[in-house]
């Protein structure tokens, strides 16, 4: 998987585009070359839910289970490393839908 191709012009969607886009609820990634809008599909919202949050309920299972500061810590680091790993994928994993504007 790559990062997808605008559906209009076919030139690739921008990596730094699509964080903001996700970093600020989601709005549309604008096309630099065309201007044409793509919109997050509302599957890929309920996959995004899940695969940051999930770790989450197990975090605290586990934190509550180890022993000693230095293993909370540790699961702390990697649970942010889990998070970085998952920013940094998004952008090649998520589809975007093509929004026709009406005039």
């Amino acid at each position: 998987m790559g990062i997808q191709k605008c559906s209009k012009c076919g030139s690739r969607l921008n990596y730094v585009d699509i964080l903001e886009s996700f970093g600020w609820g989601n709005k549309p990634v604008i096309c630099r070359e065309c201007g044409s809008k793509h919109d997050l599909r509302a599957m890929y919202v309920v996959v995004i839910a899940v695969l940051l949050s999930l770790p989450i309920l197990f975090m605290g299972s586990i934190c509550s289970m180890a022993t000693t500061i230095k293993l909370k810590i540790l699961v702390v680091l990697l649970y942010t490393m889990y998070m970085a790993v998952m920013v940094g994928v998004y952008p090649f994993v998520i589809r975007y839908g093509f929004r026709e504007e009406k005039i």
